[in-house]
């Protein structure tokens, strides 16, 4: 998993929306760009559903402080 604490940055993509879930599979922040801001999250292992032109695709990551 990577590990992030305040921000996620998708980058080399074309990023048409981004979801995040924890690990309930809730869906706990959402951003129509490259970037989404978590610092608000406790910390924990969450995907990222990363909506792109060719598709969707699902990462796994930490938040950690």
């Amino acid at each position: 998993p990577n590990p992030a604490s305040d921000i996620i940055t998708i980058a080399g993509e074309t990023t048409t929306s981004l979801v995040l879930y924890n690990s309930e599979g809730k869906a706990v922040a959402k951003a129509k760009s490259n970037t989404l801001h978590i610092a608000q999250l406790p910390e924990g292992v969450y995907f990222v559903e990363i909506a792109t032109p060719r598709g969707l695709d699902v990462k796994k990551v930490m938040i950690v402080r």
